[in-house]
């Protein structure tokens, strides 16, 4: 989950979610680690729901999957949707880190050339 001190002040304050503010703060308080540094602080804070439903309309974009009946069961409609959702977050993450490593490969094999 996102630090929402980072991402909603700035690192600047804390966040109050009752009242949907910030409340003065120093940034050692607000973000005790900096604003995050490195790639895992990087991708914690990124919004996996929101890539999550990219993938699951690009998924259906592409034709490899159906969307589930909508005439069913709310909550079995629920959940084949987020397995849906699921399942391509994890195909095209997949597919980015395949694509990655064959960058990599690409790039080693023309530098020992």
């Amino acid at each position: 989950m996102p630090n929402l001190n980072e991402t909603e002040c700035g690192c600047q304050g804390i966040y109050d979610a009752t009242n949907s503010m910030c409340l003065p703060s120093t940034p050692e308080e607000a973000c005790p680690n900096g604003g995050g540094s490195g790639w895992l602080a990087t991708a914690s804070g990124w919004n996996w729901n929101v890539i999550g439903e990219n993938a699951l309309t690009w998924g259906y974009a592409l034709g490899l999957l159906k969307p589930p009946n909508a005439q069913q069961d709310n909550s079995l409609y629920l959940m084949q949707l987020e397995q849906q959702r699921q399942q391509m977050m994890y195909l095209m993450v997949g597919l980015g880190v395949l694509m990655l490593v064959v960058v990599i490969l690409v790039l080693k094999k023309n530098k020992t050339k």
